[in-house]
């Protein structure tokens, strides 16, 4: 999907630059066509009115006197450039929207991925955590087999001493215990 990006962000650049003509065709289409040259002479006409009361408005003037009206080619002229201005600007928020929408998803499928990379590697550490558990586990049972073997041969040879008893100096002079590996001395 992403090699599909750039080709999206170029269709909606395509769209914004196609939206300015067509815009300018709307205009000059709303002085001929009669249809929408009397739409666009209603759009023209409210739009001068309500621009005409807010400038008053903030002039504090009479916001109830009557607003003289337009005439008919400069009303359709209004009302068609507004239609036009429309049109780009809705095209232009379609496509902005389009492209939030998929960087929302885009986002989205990335903390998906995130999370799932997350657990599978805590997975795999429970995975390893439990083949070092069975490991422990089997190591314990050895030496708890060999304790009991050793426990079974001095008990048939009393003679020998246990083997947290002995005592071996190392080549170095140093005292080894129980844990430390010893190598046979012949």
């Amino acid at each position: 999907m992403a090699h599909l990006l750039p080709l999206g962000k170029l269709f909606g650049v395509f769209l914004k630059q196609l939206s300015k003509p067509v815009a300018s065709r709307i205009k000059e289409r709303a002085k001929t066509h009669p249809t929408l040259s009397n739409v666009c002479a209603g759009l023209g006409e409210g739009l001068h009115r309500v621009t005409v009361r807010i400038f008053r408005s903030s002039r504090d003037a009479d916001t109830a006197a009557e607003v003289k009206p337009l005439k008919r080619e400069k009303a359709v002229e209004r009302g068609a450039e507004l239609i036009g201005e429309t049109f780009v600007f809705a095209v232009v928020g379609g496509v902005t929207a389009n492209e939030v929408i998929n960087a929302r998803k885009e986002s989205a499928a990335r903390a998906v991925a995130k999370e799932q990379r997350s657990l599978d590697k805590a997975q795999q550490r429970q995975a390893e955590y439990a083949k070092r558990d069975a490991r422990l586990d089997a190591l314990e049972a050895a030496v708890a087999q060999l304790q009991r073997e050793l426990a079974a041969a001095q008990s048939d040879h009393p003679a020998v001493e246990p083997v947290s008893a002995l005592k071996v100096e190392s080549d170095s002079g140093r005292e080894l215990t129980s844990g430390d590996q010893v190598a046979s001395r012949v």
